[in-house]
């Protein structure tokens, strides 16, 4: 929520499914909205694991709301993100709570992920090194895919695995291995891991705050807050479904035309052709003024026009001045 005002984004709404993870998480956004001054338009609950029949009619009453962001806070993120497609309206960020940065989800929605934002302890494009091993978060990504040949990596096998370059570090730092003078120098200290730079707070617990993470352009997951350890800016706003077909699936811009953030095709010769259709379909057309008989054929149109109009302007002046004659006026109507 920091970041996301930060680059302007003034009003935020949530939606949770009937679940206690997911209602506790997204039960903090009201405070953290008063804090950063975004205005809450709404908060909705929905029945545990919803199916997009159930989403479509909460995303059409946040479509007439239109906040900047929403935070949806659902297990499975396919349905909310089928429901928005559906509906044709989507923030100016859409953050979730999960899935962002599973390859299940990646690979489900295709081009679709661009642009959605996450929140997580812990992501492989951190921009940290850890200060025992050297190791970055993607080096430890790399190795715990190589070795267990899974395809996303926890947040939590990263954060059990800094503990082991912590305890180097303090017992480094300190000088000791007596327990309290341990304790009491591991509480009193940041430690820089690949998992993050980790602080514990008087209760114990990691006081680091959560990372803001999204797809980029590309698809890849980028940290894009906080901007200390960030790999990419953020993307904000986030374009419209029909800009992002416009882009992506028309030939506007195929042609050398330009997609507008309605997701219509500006045309680069207006005078010529003219722009049709939305999203996927948007296109420019040549406008219907002839503009498609070539310039030889036109040139002849316009000459015999020419010619007949000075023809009959002649016969009218060659009747006028004649209109007394005998044979003229015979022939002329009554």
């Amino acid at each position: 929520v920091e970041g996301l005002a930060g680059v302007g984004a003034k009003s935020i709404a949530t939606v949770w499914e009937n679940a206690s993870f997911t209602r506790g998480v997204c039960a903090a956004a009201p405070s953290l909205a008063e804090t950063h001054q975004l205005q809450l338009t709404s908060a909705q609950e929905v029945i545990n694991t919803p199916n997009i029949t159930v989403l479509e009619p909460v995303v059409q009453k946040l479509a007439e709301e239109d906040p900047d962001v929403v935070v949806t806070c659902v297990y499975d993120c396919v349905p909310w993100m089928k429901a928005m497609r559906n509906v044709n309206w989507s923030p100016k960020a859409q953050v979730f709570t999960v899935c962002v940065g599973l390859h299940g989800f990646a690979e489900e929605m295709g081009p679709d992920a661009e642009y959605i934002m996450g929140v997580t302890p812990w992501e492989s494009s951190l921009d940290i090194r850890d200060a025992v091993t050297g190791l970055s978060a993607r080096d430890f990504a790399d190795m715990f895919q190589q070795e267990t040949s899974d395809v996303d990596v926890p947040f939590q096998a990263a954060s059990a695995a800094s503990v082991i370059s912590i305890a180097v570090q303090a017992l480094e730092g300190s000088d000791t291995t007596d327990e309290v003078a341990l304790s009491q120098y591991i509480a009193s200290n940041n430690f820089k891991t690949f998992y993050g730079d980790v602080g514990f707070d008087s209760n114990g617990q990691n006081n680091a705050r959560f990372l803001l993470i999204q797809y980029d352009t590309s698809g890849i997951v980028r940290t894009v807050f906080p901007e200390e350890t960030s790999s990419g800016p953020i993307l904000y706003p986030m374009p419209s479904w029909d800009r992002r077909d416009c882009a992506k699936l028309s030939q506007c811009e195929v042609s050398g035309d330009t997609c507008t953030i309605e997701g219509k095709c500006a045309c680069r010769q207006p005078d010529i052709y003219r722009p049709v259709g939305a999203g996927e379909t948007a296109e420019c057309i040549p406008r219907e003024d002839m503009n498609f008989i070539n310039t030889p054929l036109l040139g002849m149109g316009y000459f015999l026009v020419t010619a007949v109009l000075i023809f009959a302007a002649a016969t009218l002046i060659w009747v006028y001045y004649y209109r007394k004659n005998m044979l003229v006026r015979a022939s002329q109507p009554m």
